[in-house]
């Protein structure tokens, strides 16, 4: 199992893995050659091993004891692959020689076409269990054959009253101790008479399916504590037991008192007396939280197929250079089919400048070396165009041998748009570089520098690193009126400022003329201003002013002089006349 396991989807990954991990019940997988593909801890700790990677890769029958060999080849796996699975007691051995009682389910997990990919198992130590049920036969056993024994004894001796009342009485206090013993046990103990009815059952029997002494004596039958499609299949192995046919025990869909179902394993022997059956009696397992551990298991395999294929990223196996499984996301990606992918060389699919560095990575990974987590790669769509890609890869077990498991991410997009903010970036750039007037950014709230190219610190004659530590209020020489028009800028009710006063370095005021927008930039609100020095131009206006005034002067002084000069002519012209 790999551990994939961002996102809810992720998250709930997440949680099932831990699941497993945190299990008391051994949980494992081996591929379909029977090589060990995932073990738990609890599993772990049960093989003998360090580590759970430590178990990988070895086959199943190396934890096997040799008397269950051939019970695992010829009865187990065989009804496994026919029946879908297979519950059995076998005796788990450790690399360190150690022997363990366990239950064992053993279950094929399937594809969605119906095709078994994996066999898992689900262990259960019943070492406890087997040391109470071996404490049990021997005490039946001894029972059986103190209860023989008085029974013959008691017939040689029934002139003697007063020695089989001793025998009666040891009978008795041998019935007590296994009384005594039952009721110690953590599981269900009882016995049926020929006819199925119950004769006794201890504490916790009463206590797993809710009936009490008093029911008891009314009569209870044992068919009643099973659910009604299993009550056929309960008579029959009754009758077996009572023939004195031995065979394991067996799991059964159980009922409680008040209705409500448990899964219960059960074991039985039966009663004999007088060298006829009697009865049965037997023990009950409640086996419902192992059952719900197994379905647990079933539904987080299944939750992690569906999350493989319908992630929303490439997922692949790549095992001798090929790849061995692509989920419908990665085929979709190069506009291919699944089938198209499979069996293939991932070099197809590679971009022929980055194919050399791939097949690197991709050996270097697999020989253990440390590298990226993550990287970009270049592939080939189907139509031949360029893929950007962010790939991840890990190495995993895969069919019992070391594969690459590989995640890619679409980034085409992302790429384009940032190759687009970068063309933005240069453009802005240059203009903020080469625009000849003073071009300065600011923040809208502080009122702070955040920007200014060349042409602004050579016009207020700071350095930049001086310049950036300004605020708007240091560079203008009409505060109040500056405020008012930063606040008519940032409503959008002002773009143009014709004429405004702004200070140099060394004190000196001079004209502006000042065009003003605003955006934001990030999370901020910010002001950009262009800044043209007008000196020159006011200067010029000026001295056009006052060469308009002397032109006036110039013309009202001519006119008198011409008015002047008039008046003379006429005295001149009037004397002359005069004279004639």
């Amino acid at each position: 199992m790999s551990h994939i396991g961002q996102g809810p989807q992720e998250e709930q990954k997440t949680i099932l893995l831990r699941f497993a991990e945190a299990s008391g019940q051994g949980l494992g997988m081996a591929d379909l050659e029977g090589y060990v593909t995932y073990v738990n801890p609890t599993l772990c700790r049960l093989m003998g091993e360090e580590r759970p990677e430590d178990a990988i890769g070895k086959h199943v029958r190396t934890f096997v004891a040799e008397e269950d060999l051939s019970m695992l080849e010829n009865e187990i796996l065989p009804a496994v692959f026919a029946d879908g699975q297979k519950t059995a007691e076998i005796s788990l051995l450790s690399i360190k020689g150690d022997l363990t009682s366990t239950i064992q389910n053993v279950f094929l997990i399937r594809n969605d076409k119906g095709e078994p990919l994996y066999l898992a198992n689900v262990i259960t130590d019943i070492t406890d269990r087997k040391r109470v049920e071996v404490a049990l036969r021997e005490n039946m056993d001894r029972l059986q054959i103190a209860y023989g024994q008085s029974i013959v004894f008691a017939e040689q001796l029934t002139e003697e009253i007063s020695e089989r009342k001793q025998v009666e009485e040891a009978l008795r206090e041998s019935e007590r101790r296994f009384r005594e013993l039952a009721e110690l046990l953590p599981v269900s103990v009882f016995e049926l008479d020929v006819n199925g009815n119950f004769t006794y059952t201890n504490r916790c029997g009463f206590e797993i399916f809710g009936y009490t002494s008093e029911d008891l004596r009314k009569g209870v039958n044992a068919l009643q504590l099973f659910a009604p499609e299993e009550r056929q299949r309960v008579e029959q192995n009754i009758r077996k037991r009572l023939a004195g046919k031995e065979f394991q025990g067996h799991e059964y869909t159980m009922l409680k008192k008040d209705g409500s179902m448990l899964c219960g394993f059960l074991s039985t022997a039966p009663i004999i007396r007088n060298g006829n059956p009697a009865g049965v009696r037997g023990i009950v397992v409640d086996i419902t939280d192992r059952k719900r551990a197994e379905e647990a298991l079933r539904e987080s395999e299944d939750k992690y197929r569906s999350l493989v294929e319908r992630a929303n990223d490439g997922i692949g196996i790549v095992q001798d250079g090929v790849f061995k499984y692509a989920n419908p996301r990665l085929a979709v990606i190069g506009d291919y089919t699944v089938e198209e992918l499979i069996d293939k060389p991932f070099t197809d699919f590679v971009h022929p400048h980055e194919v050399a560095e791939t097949v690197d990575y991709y050996k270097r990974r697999i020989r253990g070396e440390e590298l990226p987590v993550s990287y970009e790669r270049r592939l080939l769509h189907k139509s031949g165009r360029t893929i950007h890609s962010e790939v991840s890869g890990g190495v995993i077990a895969y069919q019992n041998r070391t594969a690459d498991l590989i995640v890619v991410r679409d980034i085409t997009d992302r790429k384009q748009a940032e190759e687009a903010l970068r063309e933005s970036e240069e453009r802005y750039s240059q203009l903020f570089a080469t625009v000849p007037d003073a071009f300065m950014i600011f923040d809208a709230e502080t009122r702070r520098f955040l920007d200014a190219n060349a042409s602004a610190l050579r016009l207020y004659g700071y350095t930049e690193e001086e310049f950036l530590n300004l605020r708007l209020s240091d560079i203008t020489a009409e505060g109040k009126a500056c405020d008012t028009s930063v606040e008519q800028t940032l409503a959008g009710e002002l773009t143009r400022i014709p004429l405004r006063y702004h200070k140099k370095k060394d004190g000196a005021v001079f004209p502006v003329e000042i065009s003003a927008s605003t955006f934001r930039l990030g999370a901020r609100r910010v002001l950009c201003g262009l800044v043209r020095d007008i000196t020159r131009r006011k200067q010029a206006e000026e001295a056009l002013k006052q060469s308009r005034e002397e032109l006036r002067d110039l013309a009202s002084h001519s006119e008198l002089a011409r008015e002047r000069q008039r008046g003379l002519i006429a005295r001149e012209i009037h004397d002359e006349l005069a004279r004639r």
